[in-house]
Formats: C-alpha cells, structure tokens, sequence
C-alpha cells in the first residue's frame, strides 16, 4: 500500500514539474515575441519619423498634387534665358513619368523617349515632341491624339497643358522638375510605371524608354564656337517678328518670317506653310528649340522652319539675328521686320 502511495506522489511530482517546465518555456517564448514586436515597432517608428522629416523638407507624394496653387521657387535651378544649369543632364528626363502639377487631375502620365512625348490623360493617348540640353532647356509640345482630345471646348487645353510650357528643367532626389520661364516649378515629373491596361497596342519604345545612341548624340552634341564676329544673343533680343536678311523671290500667298514670343511659343512660314513650335534659349545663345506639325503646299519657299530646327545658337552680327548650327554653320540670316 505505501508502495503505490509513493508512486502516485512521484507520478504527481513529475506532472507538477513537467507543468511547471511547460509555464516557463510558454513565459520566455511570450517574452522573445514581446522584444521581437518591440524591435519591430521600433524599425517602423524609425521608418516613419524619416519618411515625416523627408516630406517636411520638400518631398511630395507621387500621388496627390502639390498643395499650394502658387508656382515655388527653385533657387538650384535657373530661368531660361538667366544663369544656366550647367551641370544639367538631359538624359535623365528619358523614362516613366507620373505628372504631378496644380490644378491637373487626375495627373497624366508622359513617357519621355527617342520617339517623343506620349501623355497618357482622362481624354486619350496624346502624341509629341521634346528637346533638352545641358544648360537645363526644356522644350516640349503635343500635337496629336485621339478625337475625343483634339475636338470639343477643351481641345486647346488638352494641346496646351499648362506644365508643358516649360522652358527649363532640373533635378531634385529621384524626381525631374519642369521650370517655367521665371525658374517657378511648373510640374514634378515622379517615376512610375504605365499600368497595363494603358499599354495596349503602343511600341515598347513608349512603355519602356531607353538612351539610343541617337538620342544621346543629339542631347550632349557639344557647340563648336561661334564663327568670328558674332555675340551669343539674349532672349529678351530675340523675341519679335523676323524675316530673311536677304530675300532674294517674291513669295506667295505672304513674305516668310519667324516670331518669337516671350513664352516660349515661335510661329511663322515659309511662304506658303504655316509653321510654329516651341522654344527656350540659355547662356552663350544656347537654342533648345521643337516644331509642329506642318502643310506641304510647294512654292518658291525660305525653309525658315528647317533652318530653325537646325539651329542649336543664336547669335548677332550687328542688328542681324544668326541662327547657328552645333557644327558652327550658318542656317539663318534675318532682320528685324
């Protein structure tokens, strides 16, 4: 009888220790999960503290416009036509853009390639052109799409977005700013991607931008100087109605002639075909210039509009306006009208 008594004391001996074991190892896993909780609301308050004081220093969500509707000084970058951004790189504009600007909702998204501007918005795909340089110019202009873009009241606006009149660009962290005349931020272009129901039907080209060596050769082309007796001209020379120098036929339906607009906008014609586009100008008569599309109505003609897109300065000779290529030539001789 004593031996079974026994036996069930140690029996409950074990069962008390094995209990107590089990409540001592239940204790120390609680314990680690609380400091592995504990480290990992640390790393996220750390995470966020940094993503706060990033924001207060001047970043922006990629998907909400800026908050203020006043254009914000951007004192690294310059103006067109003021200090210049030497240490520019246009190359950086190629890629995937989400266009965050006051007063554009929903932001569209743009593709910068070798092919042009593709703007994706709430009316359509839309087609262009761009051009930059290392001075920090920046040109760029729609000129096709769909119907639902380029007809109705709002055709004009849906060509003319108010963040593509830029004439300058910088860059601030990973993203692009687009700098109106005055050096005010006009639009963040944020990187992104194009969501795949965007991307039906377009060349890989637009979903995809990569630097061609074409496309590097026209953006880092480097000036060859000035041909002799001639001074890098200013943009403020520049602006006003141009026509050849020289003319030398009787031209119909009207005379040639190119105008420069102080913001941004050239129009003209060769004689017959109306011309027009965008342009921006730095230090030393730095050119940045894209045209539109055109007529083909032959006539004994002045191709202003070629000569213009050739040219890469612009200079003086006296009271003539030069335009000069990157190879140093001459394209264009005009007089003041």
């Amino acid at each position: 009888m004593m031996k079974v008594i026994e036996d069930r004391q140690a029996a409950r001996d074990r069962e008390d220790a094995e209990a107590l074991e089990t409540a001592a190892l239940i204790k120390e896993a609680r314990q680690r999960q609380h400091r592995r909780w504990l480290v990992i609301g640390m790393v996220v308050l750390v995470v966020l503290v940094a993503s706060a004081i990033r924001a207060a220093s001047g970043g922006r969500s990629a998907t909400k416009p800026p908050s203020s509707s006043k254009p914000v000084p951007v004192k690294t970058a310059s103006a067109a036509g003021s200090a210049g951004n030497r240490h520019a790189d246009p190359l950086q504009l190629v890629g995937i853009w989400r266009v965050i600007a006051t007063g554009t909702l929903p932001a569209p998204i743009v593709s910068v390639s070798s092919l042009g501007l593709l703007v994706w918005t709430s009316c359509g795909s839309m087609f262009g052109t761009w051009n930059a340089d290392q001075q920090g110019l920046f040109v760029g202009l729609l000129g096709g799409g769909p119907p639902s873009c380029l007809l109705g009241p709002r055709s004009r606006a849906n060509l003319n977005p108010k963040w593509l009149t830029a004439m300058g660009y910088a860059r601030t962290g990973h993203d692009e700013l687009l700098l109106g005349a005055n050096g005010t931020v006009l639009a963040r272009l944020v990187p992104t991607t194009v969501p795949r129901a965007l991307a039906k039907g377009l060349l890989p080209a637009y979903l995809r931008p990569v630097v061609t060596p074409a496309l590097r050769e026209a953006l880092l082309r480097v000036n060859r100087p000035l041909p002799s007796g001639l001074a890098p001209a200013l943009a403020r020379q520049v602006v006003g109605r141009w026509v050849p120098a020289n003319p030398v036929l009787a031209h119909r339906p009207q005379a040639p002639y190119l105008s420069f607009s102080p913001n941004g906008n050239w129009s003209g014609s060769d004689g017959c075909n109306g011309l027009g586009g965008r342009w921006s100008i730095g230090p030393g008569g730095i050119l940045a210039v894209v045209s539109g599309g055109q007529t083909l109505v032959g006539c004994h003609n002045v191709n202003l509009g070629e000569s213009l897109s050739e040219a890469t300065r612009a200079a003086f000779q006296g009271r003539t306006l030069v335009l000069v290529s990157a190879a140093g030539k001459v394209t264009s001789r005009l007089r003041r009208e």
